[in-house]
């Protein structure tokens, strides 16, 4: 082995642990911030959640969580059935398209909200901009 072999070892070895300490760095920094933020985040998610609800629903006074059913809610005004609001799930070009449907007591779908969608900006995000008929 030669001397100039042995260097170019060392300094790959020297690369690969500085490289190393980085990662372990970085993985303990955003490790921090999530510890820091994820409270405030469950927040904001609920919130947002709370804000949709309201928006797709707006003559309810109450919206309650159905037992057993994950993001489904009724609403209601003055202790009537307004309508339930269901999360639903459709494909899309972009990936699945997320949204939450308000359901009539008749059935009937009465509005829905995008919550997510990657869809190209034109054509693709049509859908956020659709009314029902």
């Amino acid at each position: 082995m030669t001397a100039e072999h042995a260097e170019k070892g060392d300094s790959l070895f020297k690369i690969a642990l500085n490289l190393t300490v980085a990662c372990i760095i970085a993985g303990i920094i955003i490790s921090i911030v999530y510890y820091f933020t994820a409270d405030i985040a469950i927040a904001k998610q609920a919130e947002l959640n709370t804000l949709a609800l309201k928006n797709l629903v707006t003559e309810a006074d109450q919206y309650t969580p159905v037992d057993g059913k994950e993001g489904w809610y009724t609403a209601t005004k003055g202790g009537k059935l307004v309508a339930y609001i269901v999360p639903a799930e459709s494909k899309g070009y972009g990936g699945p398209i997320k949204m939450l449907v308000a359901v009539g007591p008749d059935n009937k779908i009465l509005k829905y909200t995008i919550l997510e969608s990657k869809e190209t900006p034109g054509l693709g995000d049509k859908a956020r901009k659709s009314t029902l008929h």
